[in-house]
């Protein structure tokens, strides 16, 4: 529905507001399909959701690494309700743990983690598939995800250590 007229502009400002949106008890998410148009009547839209969590509870969301599969360095992604205390473990298939990424205090919102491919004594792994576990934690509840995403690595040898197929 257009709620275009229920958009209160902030004091003198041409350019941000707010809308006032009650929301029911069963819901758990909000979806928006914004349209807009600057002051040259250029149009632009985007849809937003927007997920209703309670104040205190503590969710992890959205893990992901990328790029995947990578060559020298990734990046864990993930999305925090309520700040804690998080770490990363990498596993092989066989569930041998090959890295952990120390615990970090992260703020709620969405964080990144650089890793660089290398084991626990510093050694590149070799090529293959990997699996990662999330833990995060804060004083009032402890959560576990495991990816659901394989991490591949895929290293590549420099020219002089290529092998060659006979």
């Amino acid at each position: 529905s257009d709620i275009s007229q229920l958009f209160k502009y902030d004091i003198n400002s041409i350019t941000s507001g707010t809308y006032d949106y009650k929301h029911s008890d069963s819901q758990s998410s909000i979806n928006l399909h914004v349209h807009a148009w600057d002051n040259a009547n250029n149009p632009t839209e985007t849809s937003i959701q927007l997920s209703l969590v309670e104040d205190n509870s503590l969710t992890l969301k959205n893990v992901l690494n990328y790029p995947n599969p990578f060559i020298e360095s990734t990046q864990f992604t993930f999305e925090l309700t309520s700040s804690a205390e998080v770490e990363i473990m990498v596993y092989t298939l066989g569930g041998l743990r090959v890295h952990t990424i120390g615990s970090n205090y992260f703020e709620q919102g969405f964080n990144r983690v650089s890793w660089d491919g290398r084991d626990s004594y510093g050694q590149l792994l070799s090529n293959g598939a990997y699996i990662y576990q999330i833990k995060a934690k804060n004083n009032l509840s402890q959560l576990y995800k495991l990816s659901n995403h394989l991490m591949c690595i895929s290293l590549s040898l420099p020219p002089q250590q290529k092998l060659i197929q006979m």
